[in-house]
């Protein structure tokens, strides 16, 4: 019997979802994994004092060990493959975000690509893309800015 290796991706998916349990967790929220994958990997479900508000949102969770953070490090770059950049920015009608795990520094962030119009216009304009990269604000670090979240 061969030796079996674990790919390391397989590894820095795992520690994504650990912080991203953990951050929520923490919060008192749900984080349910969304069997089958068509562009979002978990549903997260906001709860006030133990009791649930009935607000839901999406989650695509992207996690890497180093993450391409622009030079001026403002932002964090995701690249996407064009059916699901146009799933999670046009077809969903629950709020959707693309959190950036970067499990080197254990920091999670996040981006509203329902909301991000230089990501629809690059949609519309280059319809034959095959990827699309999405910029996620370094500013927009959980659990810090959880409350700005929100109330996108």
């Amino acid at each position: 019997m061969g030796i079996v290796f674990r790919p390391s991706q397989h590894e820095t998916d795992d520690k994504g979802e650990a912080l991203l349990y953990a951050i929520f967790a923490h919060l008192g929220w749900t984080v349910n994994r969304i069997g089958k994958d068509y562009g979002r990997d978990f549903e997260i479900e906001i709860f006030h004092s133990g009791k649930s508000t009935g607000i839901l949102f999406n989650v695509q969770l992207k996690s890497s060990v180093s993450p391409s953070y622009s030079i001026n490090k403002e932002f964090l770059s995701v690249k996407l493959k064009i059916r699901n950049a146009r799933y999670l920015a046009q077809e969903l009608h629950l709020p959707t975000f693309v959190i950036r795990a970067d499990v080197t520094q254990n920091k999670l962030f996040w981006s509203p690509p329902q909301l991000d119009a230089a990501l629809r216009e690059r949609l519309a304009n280059n319809p034959h893309a095959k990827s699309r990269t999405i910029r996620v604000p370094v500013k927009n670090e959980l659990p810090a800015t959880v409350q700005e979240l929100v109330e996108i």
